[in-house]
């Protein structure tokens, strides 16, 4: 009896040394008193969201995935609930070359959000919540401590999985993709990316529809996270509450938060009454960001604002691509304006830096209006004209051609005509430094080499503004424009009203002098 024990023990550990799972250990302990997951697939963890609520702050959680042209698919919901410093990055391994050293690349992966039985469940593919100094996407070399110090990460995943040490290790990866993990909405209501009150940075993330529906990016509840050299594209987006945040099912939704999109592109997505890009509240920051190609041809704006503060700097609105892409792209279209906001509840500023707005098109297009921006403002009566929107060394070209009530709409030197910014103020808005033609096709950053120079020379003969070597009404009307009046305009207040009657009868039967 003792020697079948003995025998039956024995089989057991074989059995067990044989088939050890790796990475042993899992998780491994670092120096730094974190640890690392290797989680997914053909790991002792192959439910991610398990290891997501029982890590600890600072851990690091690296997803197995495929290499090549496949990808690894998980369908579930991540969640990181108020978890500080993790690290959640794709696994990096070593790819053989014959006859040379090889090089380093991370793997692809997938995010589903799952469904519930025959429901949508109107969620997200991950949800970040309350999560402070935490990274996901591209593998760095570099991590954040929770004491501050920043530790150099040899981003090489081999031994982990006793696999031959990769040479060059200690050196940065050559990318083989620029999209670290993939995020895709499975339906109507549910999104990408929800941020809820976090600060964290996602980085080298590609924001996409299961099935050509849903949301990409959402934040709210003061959320200042960044999100940097993301792509969000192909959505139809319903505008319907999410059941969550309560905001509309956009491309992009924000409310009352200071996100960061940096270096990000927005393209090619259908809005329904919500726009594309929807900010309510906050002070979001958008740096070189590309949004073109865009239809919300039902909703105000492709960008719909209300009340708040926003900041774009080196963004490109319409038609700027590489000009190695075949067509170049196309512009942004809308109802009322590229640029639509309601400021009636803002104190803040609209400010647009170094941007480009390039063939879009409204509803009113023939008149040009609102190709650049249109701002509704119950505020802005009386006295209280000051804009709330500003322009600085920004371009701007157009294919409209007919004439509208401002003369021809063809955006010559690339400054806007008046209809292409509508506003309730006086002036329009703040123009910071002059307006630049919009040759430059400055590939999801605006101008690639500066602003071209506006002749402003003139004829040389006082009075001819418009430079046509002869001083006439049509000079008068020029300066009119540039005051925010007109000729219909006796008062001055840049508003056609009763006082602006009850001057001209005041004034019936004198003379000109």
């Amino acid at each position: 009896m003792q020697n079948k024990i003995f025998a039956l023990t024995t089989l057991v550990a074989s059995t067990v040394t044989l088939g050890q799972e790796l990475p042993n250990p899992n998780p491994a302990p670092q120096a730094d008193g974190t640890q690392i997951w290797y989680v997914g697939n053909n790991t002792q963890y192959p439910v991610i969201q398990d290891v997501l609520a029982a890590c600890s702050d600072g851990d690091e959680i690296v997803v197995n995935g495929e290499t090549g042209t496949d990808s690894a698919l998980y369908v579930e919901s991540l969640v990181i609930d108020n978890k500080d410093m993790l690290t959640l990055r794709p696994r990096v391994r070593h790819v053989s070359v014959t006859g040379g050293a090889g090089f380093m690349e991370f793997d692809n992966v997938v995010f589903l959000n799952p469904t519930q039985g025959f429901n949508n469940d109107n969620k997200y593919a991950i949800h970040i919540s309350g999560s402070r100094g935490s990274y996901i996407g591209n593998p760095r070399s570099v991590n954040e401590l929770l004491n501050g110090q920043e530790a150099v990460v040899v981003l090489d995943d081999q031994a982990a999985f006793s696999e031959p040490a990769a040479p060059g290790a200690t050196t940065r990866i050559a990318q083989g993709s620029d999209v670290a993990f993939t995020f895709r909405a499975r339906s109507f209501d549910d999104v990408s990316i929800l941020l809820d009150g976090s600060s964290c940075t996602v980085s080298d993330c590609a924001l996409e529809p299961r099935q050509g529906v849903g949301g990409g990016l959402m934040s709210y509840n003061g959320d200042n996270s960044t999100v940097v050299e993301c792509t969000i594209v192909g959505f139809t987006s319903t505008g319907n509450t999410h059941d969550i945040s309560g905001l509309p099912v956009c491309a992009v939704s924000m409310k009352d938060s200071s996100t960061t999109m940096a270096s990000c592109t927005i393209t090619g997505n259908f809005g329904a009454n919500s726009g594309i890009v929807n900010l309510d509240g906050g002070a979001p920051r958008f740096e070189k960001t590309l949004i073109a190609s865009n239809n919300a041809q039902a909703s105000l704006g492709t960008v719909m604002g209300s009340g708040g503060s926003a900041e774009f700097m080196s963004c490109s609105f319409g038609k700027q691509t590489d000009p190695a892409v075949a067509g170049g792209g196309t512009g942004n279209v809308s109802n009322l304006g590229t640029i639509y906001w309601d400021a009636s509840a803002s104190t803040g500023m609209y400010a647009f830096t170094h941007c480009d707005f390039d063939r879009n098109t409204t509803a009113e297009a023939s008149q040009g209006w609102g190709e650049i921006a249109y701002v509704s403002d119950s505020t802005a009566t009386g006295s209280d004209l000051d804009p709330k929107i500003s322009f600085s060394a920004c371009e701007y070209v157009t294919d409209v051609t007919d004439d509208g009530p401002y003369g021809t709409m063809d955006g010559s030197n690339g400054v806007p005509e008046e209809s292409a910014i509508y506003t309730p103020y006086l002036p329009e808005y703040r123009l910071h430094s002059d307006w630049g033609d919009s040759t430059d096709w400055g590939v999801g950053g605006g101008p690639a080499s500066g602003l071209s120079v506006v002749d402003n020379s003139g004829s040389g003969i006082p009075g001819d503004v418009d430079g046509n070597d002869a001083v006439n009404f049509a000079d008068l009307d020029v300066l009119m424009s540039l005051l925010g009046t007109c000729q219909y305009d006796p008062t001055r207040d840049g508003e056609v009203g009763f006082a602006d009657v009850l001057s001209i009868l005041n004034s019936w039967g004198e003379i000109c002098e």
